[in-house]
Formats: C-alpha cells, sequence, structure tokens
C-alpha cells in the first residue's frame, strides 16, 4: 500500500466505540463517518447513524451492515475465500477490473423502499453476465446526506489467511487499483487524499529578548547536561551546539533534536516583531523555537519542573506533527497557526492556586483580548467559548487552550499549550480573515496580523490577567470574560442531549458553568468527558 492520508491538516481520525455513537454529540462534529464494524449493527446504532445521514452525513461503509433506505443485505451465493473480479465504473465512465476480496454480504435493491441508489461496483460471478452489486452510493434526506457503501475489502481481508501463495500476488498485483478506487471513493465524499509523509522534527532556537536571558537558560541546561552533552527530559533529548556543528558534526542520535544555542532569521518567525510586542516582566523572555516540533508542549515537558522561578520561558513551533488537544482530541496543526507552549507557576495558596481552574478561562480570554484591544480591532467578533475554546463569533473554532500542571511543594508547576489560527484560512478560518472581511465590510484598511506578534501580545494579556486575579479574584475578570465570551442566555441539556433544559448564567467563583434549570435550580456543571463538544451532555457537580 501507499501511505495515504486525507489530508491531515484538516481532518483527524477518532475511534468511535459503539457506547459513545449512542451518547457522545458527535452527529455535529463530524465530516465523515467510516463504518468497518466487526459485529452487526444493532437496530439502535442503525437508527443512530441513519439520523446522521439523514441530516447531511456522508457514510463510507467497509463491510458494514447500515442499510439505508433502497437497500437490502443478503448473503452471497459464491464462497468469499477466493479473489473475484471486481467491475467498478469511475466517475468518467471508463471501468477498472481488478481481482480483491469480497465480504460475506452483497447489496440488492428494495423494491418497497425508496432512496436513490448509484451502483458503482460489480462483483463477476461464476455464471456468465452474473453480477453481484459490491459498491453502491445512497443518497439520503433533503440535507444531502450520502454514502458510500463497499462489501470488498479494500486491505488484504481477514480471509487473507487461508489463501495460497497464487492468490496473494494476484490480490497485491492489483493493490494501485484498489488504492485508486478508494482514492476516488473518498473524494466523491469530500476528503482530499494525498500522499502523506510527516516531517521530521527541525533542530530547536535558543532565542530571547535579552543575552542575561539567554546567559542564565544556558547555565541552566549546562547543570541537565549529562556526560556526553546530552540533556534528557520527559520527552525529550537536546544537545547543545552551533550552526557550524550541526552542518558539519556528526549525525544525531535517534530521537535527539539539535539545540542550536545562536540566533539566526527564520522563515516563519520573526524574534525583531516578537521581542518589540512583547510587554511582560516575566512570561515569554526565552524561546525555544522549532519550525517542525512533535508538539510544543513535548518540548517543555519535564524542563520547566526544575528551572529557577525567574525564567520565564516559551516554546513556539510553526507546524507541529502531534498537536495534543483536550482529552483525547488532537489539535490541527498546519504552519499559519500560532503555536506555543508557556510556563506558568502558580503558589497554592494564593487567590489564583485555589481556584487554578480559572487559569484556562484565562489564558483563551488572553488570545481574544490580544487581538481585540489593538486600536481598529475592537469590532473583530472573537469570542470566548467555555472551557477552553476561541471561536469566530459562534459560527466556527479558530483556536484552544490546554493547561497540564504538575504540583511540588507548594507550587503548582504549569504548562499552557496554545494554538490559534492567524494566517491559515483551512481547515476552518483565521484572524486574518476575520480582518479581510471587516476591512470589505467597514471600507478600512487594518494590517494582518502575524503570529509573531499575537504570541507576544497574548503572553501581555496573560500575564496581566493573572496579576488582576491574584489581586481581585474572580471579580477583576469576569467583568472582561462575559464580555468577550458567548454564552450568555444560551440553552444546554443536562447529562444527554434528550437531558432537561438549562439556561447559562456564568461561571461560579470555581470556574465551573453555572446554570439555572426549573428542576435544579442554580447548579454548577462540568463536561462529561466527551471529545466533540464540551457543552453537550454536561454533569451536574455534586455539592460537598
Amino acid at each position: 500500500w501507499k501511505t495515504t492520508s486525507s489530508n491531515v491538516e484538516n481532518n483527524i481520525i477518532y475511534p468511535l466505540l459503539p457506547q459513545q455513537a449512542l451518547s457522545d454529540p458527535w452527529l455535529d462534529n463530524t465530516r465523515l463517518l467510516v463504518l468497518a464494524e466487526e459485529d452487526s449493527l444493532t437496530p439502535e446504532l442503525q437508527t443512530r447513524f441513519l439520523t446522521y445521514l439523514s441530516q447531511g452525513g456522508k457514510v463510507l461503509g467497509l463491510g458494514s451492515t447500515l442499510c439505508p433506505a433502497g437497500l437490502l443485505l443478503e448473503a452471497r451465493v459464491e464462497p468469499c475465500q477466493q479473489p473475484r473480479r471486481l467491475i467498478f465504473t469511475r466517475e468518467d465512465s471508463t471501468e477498472l477490473n481488478l481481482s480483491i476480496l469480497a465480504c460475506e454480504n452483497v447489496y440488492v435493491r428494495d423494491p418497497q423502499e425508496g432512496g436513490e441508489v448509484e451502483l458503482w461496483g460489480e462483483l463477476k460471478r461464476e455464471v456468465p453476465h452474473q453480477r453481484e452489486m459490491a459498491i453502491v452510493r445512497v443518497t439520503h434526506g433533503a440535507d444531502g446526506g450520502e454514502a458510500v457503501l463497499c462489501q470488498v475489502h479494500f486491505d488484504m481481508g481477514p480471509d487473507s489467511q487461508s489463501l495460497d501463495s497464487e492468490n496473494i500476488d494476484e490480490i497485491k498485483a492489483n493493490n494501485a487499483l484498489r488504492y485508486e478506487i478508494l482514492t476516488e471513493i473518498l473524494t466523491s465524499l469530500g476528503l482530499t487524499c494525498e500522499p502523506n509523509q510527516t516531517p521530521a522534527p527541525s533542530p530547536v532556537y535558543l532565542l530571547a529578548t535579552s543575552q542575561e536571558a539567554k546567559t542564565t537558560f544556558l547555565k541552566f541546561l549546562q547543570t541537565r547536561a549529562d556526560y556526553s552533552g546530552l540533556i534528557k527530559i520527559f520527552k525529550t533529548t537536546f544537545r547543545m551546539m552551533s550552526s557550524s556543528e550541526l552542518h558539519d558534526g556528526p549525525l544525531q542520535p535517534e530521537g535527539c533534536l539539535a539545540l542550536i544555542t545562536e540566533s539566526r532569521d527564520m522563515e516563519n518567525f520573526s524574534i525583531e516583531t516578537y521581542c518589540k510586542n512583547l510587554k511582560t516582566s516575566h512570561l515569554g523572555h526565552t524561546l525555544l523555537y522549532a519550525e517542525t516540533a512533535t508538539s510544543t508542549m513535548d518540548l517543555l515537558e519535564g524542563l520547566t519542573l526544575h528551572l529557577p522561578k525567574d525564567v520565564g520561558v516559551i516554546a513556539v513551533a510553526t507546524q507541529q506533527t502531534q498537536g495534543k488537544g483536550r482529552g483525547r482530541n488532537a489539535w490541527l496543526s498546519p504552519v499559519g497557526c500560532a503555536m506555543f507552549t508557556v510556563r506558568v507557576q502558580v503558589e497554592l495558596r494564593s487567590r489564583l492556586g485555589r481556584r487554578i481552574p480559572f487559569l484556562q478561562h484565562l489564558a483563551a480570554l488572553a488570545v481574544v483580548e490580544a487581538v481585540c484591544t489593538l486600536p481598529g480591532y475592537q469590532d473583530l467578533d472573537l469570542r470566548v467559548k467555555w472551557p477552553n475554546d476561541i471561536y469566530y463569533s459562534n459560527l466556527m473554532k479558530l483556536g484552544g487552550v490546554l493547561v497540564k500542571s504538575t504540583v511540588i511543594g507548594e507550587t503548582f508547576h504549569l504548562l499552557i499549550g496554545c494554538g490559534f489560527n492567524v494566517t491559515n484560512s483551512e481547515p476552518t478560518a483565521c484572524i486574518n480573515d476575520l480582518i479581510q472581511q471587516h476591512n470589505r465590510q467597514n471600507s478600512c484598511s487594518l494590517e494582518p496580523l502575524s503570529c509573531s506578534q499575537l504570541i507576544a501580545r497574548t503572553l501581555n494579556c496573560l500575564e496581566a490577567l493573572i496579576s488582576t486575579f491574584q489581586q481581585e479574584g474572580p471579580e477583576g475578570v469576569l467583568p472582561t470574560y462575559y464580555k468577550r465570551w458567548l454564552h450568555s442566555g444560551t440553552k444546554v441539556r443536562l447529562w444527554s442531549e434528550d437531558g432537561p433544559e438549562a439556561q447559562v448564567v456564568g461561571l461560579d467563583t470555581n470556574g465551573f458553568l453555572q446554570v439555572f434549570s426549573e428542576e435544579h435550580g442554580t447548579v454548577s456543571v462540568e463536561p462529561d468527558g466527551n471529545s466533540f463538544d464540551m457543552l453537550k451532555n454536561l454533569v451536574v457537580i455534586k455539592q460537598q
């Protein structure tokens, strides 16, 4: 097989277990549902998936028992242990003829039901001129629901172990044709398929706003190096070197990143712009910058636990290959997205330390404030979505925040990971798109913004918000938070999509969402752990 992807910068693949399929709010957040179940779908799952299809969803069935209107499944007449000839009709009406392993069932039309069924692929039978329906396209619902359902194996299939070497060779000889068919099917369902090659992590550059900050950090790193000069932290190993040593020296051990200690001009990050905009007293004065990293969190996790308190370090990347989101979510990380992780320390007995869930709200708010406090940019409709997302109006997500914490002694050691779209219009929209739209609608000429500028401004706002919270508590920041959030009066449901309705009223003193319902009065709620929408299936927090 070739390695292919449905554009990894725009799509993430999530496994969907049966119970999650019935309970999690995935229907509104799914671009394509792929069904390849081992056991037949239960009636409840059939209903759930057909509901998704009727609401405009797209489905790819791979040996699935899903049966929309217009189709029935029946067992194949001939045994499926041997390769069969598949005739696939391409979009241009030409045909592909190839060997493939078939599933146990085939499709037949159901004359009793409606539904538009197009025949895309047939299996030849041993009886001349007889064929079985193996690949069909079904349209379903007024909202444009579409399914391509296949009763063939695009991989070698579960029966391949029983094949002799001649049959295996026959199927392998058709790998390219199977790949071509699957690519055409995915393309028809709205995905862009292209060869996928994950870029390797690049060298990391040590940058700083002053020579003093850089020297302090270098001295710290030297205390962490082993006898061979390697600095091993939780998920990353560094070796300090100069640019000339990088190009002329020996190759690095596998998994080891070169840490370049002298500055140079970066193609996608301007340290000059960053320094010009950074006004903090502490945060972000020492930078680890990489063109490509697994994630910025990986560059700092473990390292910051041992840093002196006065070192304000941030990791910045132009592109991430394993960006992390909340729970089991991944974060799409294309070029043009501002991506960073910053280290923050908070004393447990401080006002914020006693209400540490507020930190994620402050970080999300800092991104919005970084843009909207710029003169002329105050009318851009950037919003905070509880608990940790940045939105354009209430329409689409532009960014998010992830906080990891470790407690040592009387101190929270926190890593705040943040990513938000600045110049990349995919996969949703970006801040510069909003600026362009604002300029058109208001006949003005606001300048586009850069990642370097907005990362620095976000740190300014974050440091100021933390300081205000420490001095005044939640009351010091909530007016600004409510000004920027999108939830006032929003209706939500508790426990499930069919649960009792409640209305959002604000945040409680610990940073949890407060809602009012006729049945429960005013209560605090938290997400149920689903990976799709944290405002769905909210769980009431039990009072201590």
